[in-house]
């Protein structure tokens, strides 16, 4: 039962299912970084509690759900997305930016990451750690090159 609950909340339900899923997702994310980001203005205390709730259930819901639907988890991109646009005053122009260049890292990443991907086979947590450790990186490489670019342009 709890299982089938993390499983919904790793997938977001059936856009899991969707061959669009995780950009779908990523576009989900953009919302709620721009209410974390507001939040954070006003409370910052209320900010990282929900940042520590939202990672400690993602995951949670990553653990539960990835011998079953591995390809189906989709909060990774939705997390990664946040981490993404964390503290960057975000636009049209740099959402579309951020979002292109975030797909780009995610899918290029493992080929640099992981070299040795029969060693990372072995060992127990690799599907842990292709899931989620390749959105946090991909998340924070495009956090800051956003930030190299908008100090650029200032």
């Amino acid at each position: 039962m709890i299982k089938e609950y993390f499983t919904k909340i790793a997938s977001f339900g059936p856009i899991g299912d969707s061959v669009l899923g995780k950009i779908i997702a990523s576009v989900l994310a953009l919302p709620a970084i721009m209410f974390l980001n507001f939040i954070d203005e006003r409370t910052p205390t209320c900010f990282w509690i929900l940042v520590f709730a939202v990672l400690l259930i993602s995951i949670f819901a990553i653990l539960f759900s990835q011998k079953d639907s591995e390809n189906r988890i989709i909060i990774n991109s939705f997390i990664g997305t946040m981490l993404a646009f964390y503290g960057i005053a975000f636009n049209v122009k740099l959402g579309l930016i951020g979002l292109a260049l975030f797909h780009v890292f995610s899918f290029a990443l493992p080929f640099f990451v992981f070299t040795k991907s029969k060693d990372l086979e072995e060992q127990e947590h690799s599907k842990f750690v292709r899931i989620i450790v390749i959105s946090l990186a991909a998340g924070f490489t495009v956090n800051v090159f956003l930030r190299f670019v908008l100090w650029i342009v200032k």
